[in-house]
């Protein structure tokens, strides 16, 4: 196998979800690939794989014997392997037998079409930044604070927290507090406010099975976080105290490319946030931020703008980064999907019609004596064009492929009434929302009238 040249069709900074999928997807295009990156990927570059791996360790709970105390130290290596095993999938190796160049180094612009990396100089026809990010952490919570973890310390306990205080209220919080509930901490939600991103009539569900679950959530907005004796201490502005064994603190990260050198290329930037187009391009035309330098939320959200990436710089297709039509899933039992707009957002637009049909009432539901939760909820315009959907519950894993294609495509619900699916099924309830929608088209006069000809006509 020939070495692939050092004046690429596409070098890649960073071996990071958005990366990988970019310099995987630019080989598969029959391109030349160079990547540089200063480490080597592990699983834990997507988090949201973690927290799958911790919401799985449960189930493994859940299969023993009522009462029957839990082995901590195997649930911490059933995730070390799993982990593991995500590594090798994301090594340097692997990229490297895709015939990916991979150059070790810290990599830094030489002017508007080069960079310099372990001695080299690789001039490129595209560059596109795939990593890049400053972690911004909460004042509230100085990383220095006895008991204070990251998810990455929390992985490497011998055990689990007695009790965790968890910092944050969006679905990563969420997921990661009902899971480790699940191994058998004591977890206490502090959010301001809990869910904001979500629709309350999906999370109402998802929340009451939080409590049920003995995980305690405190809502209001935060005044200090201290030690107090053996405990961490949270005081909340309304005077309450909420102390607990450990705090996790799930910090966000932000956008920062200033480490590229990106004035030497021309590339414009805010506070290190690079600023482009609807194509991911910055202010150089031949360079492309992708994943963490692009503010991308999560893995699907990354491997998402690789694709619409490489269609502008290589394909040059008018490509377009859609963030709405991209699900957002939370790894909770019941889960939550929104997709597209929420029912607010759309009717601020125009007129709409809002179709809702329980889980419970699918042959799947009915099969368990009814006892499914939640519901899918659609949101259309007058036409019934599909503008958003969110559902809550038991079906919501098998719906999410079918809905997020109807949301990405912009079909109508009457495209989707001739669509065969599967039944007895969670998919009765997309089923059922589609032919009533088709139902309440034939109550149009216009329509009643052409049927009464037809009928005439024999």
């Amino acid at each position: 196998m020939t070495a692939p040249p050092t004046d690429p069709d596409l070098c890649v900074i960073g071996a990071s979800e958005a990366g990988r999928a970019a310099a995987i997807g630019a080989i598969a295009l029959g391109l030349t690939v160079t990547m540089v990156d200063d480490g080597d990927p592990s699983g834990m570059d997507n988090p949201d794989l973690l927290i799958e791996v911790l919401r799985r360790a449960t189930e493994y709970r859940d299969g023993l014997s009522s009462g029957a105390p839990i082995d901590q130290a195997e649930v911490w290596r059933r995730v070390e392997r799993t982990l593991a095993r995500a590594a090798a999938e994301r090594s340097h190796a692997r990229l490297a037998a895709m015939n990916i160049r991979i150059v070790r180094g810290s990599a830094k612009f030489a002017d508007a079409t080069s960079i310099t990396a372990a001695g080299m100089t690789i001039r490129a026809r595209r560059i596109f930044i795939a990593s890049g990010s400053l972690v911004s952490q909460r004042a509230e919570a100085p990383p220095e604070l006895p008991g204070s973890l990251t998810m990455d310390s929390l992985r490497r306990m011998p055990c689990l927290p007695h009790h965790l205080l968890i910092l944050g209220g969006d679905h990563e919080a969420v997921s990661v507090a009902q899971a480790l509930s699940g191994l058998g901490s004591q977890v206490t939600v502090l959010a301001d406010p809990l869910l904001p991103d979500f629709d309350p009539e999906l999370t109402a569900p998802l929340l009451a099975q939080l409590v049920r679950r003995g995980i305690r959530l405190v809502e209001g907005p935060l005044s200090r976080i201290r030690q107090a004796e053996d405990e961490v201490a949270v005081e909340m502005t309304d005077g309450n105290v909420v102390t607990g064994s450990h705090i996790l603190r799930l910090d966000r990260s932000l956008p920062d490319i200033t480490a590229y050198a990106p004035d030497r290329a021309g590339i414009s930037h805010g506070n290190g946030t690079p600023l482009l187009n609807h194509t991911l391009r910055t202010t150089n035309s031949r360079v492309y931020a992708v994943g963490l330098a692009a503010g991308a939320k999560s893995a699907a959200m990354a491997r998402a703008q690789a694709a619409v990436a490489l269609r502008a710089a290589f394909l040059r297709q008018p490509a377009r980064m859609r963030p709405e039509t991209l699900a957002t899933v939370t790894a909770t039992e019941p889960r939550i999907a929104t997709i597209g707009l929420s029912d607010k957002e759309a009717a601020a637009r125009g007129p709409i019609t809002v179709w809702r049909w329980p889980f419970a009432e699918t042959g799947a539901g009915m099969a368990g004596d009814r006892t499914a939760v939640g519901h899918l909820k659609v949101v259309a315009d007058r036409r019934g064009r599909i503008l958003g959907v969110g559902m809550v519950g038991d079906g919501v894993a098998e719906s999410i492929p079918f809905w997020s294609l109807a949301v990405a495509q912009g079909l109508d619900l009457a495209d989707l009434a001739d669509v065969a699916l599967p039944s007895p099924s969670w998919s009765d309830a997309s089923r059922a929302i589609a032919l009533s929608h088709a139902a309440g088209r034939l109550r149009n006069p216009w329509v009643k009238r052409a049927l009464r000809i037809l009928r005439w006509l024999g």
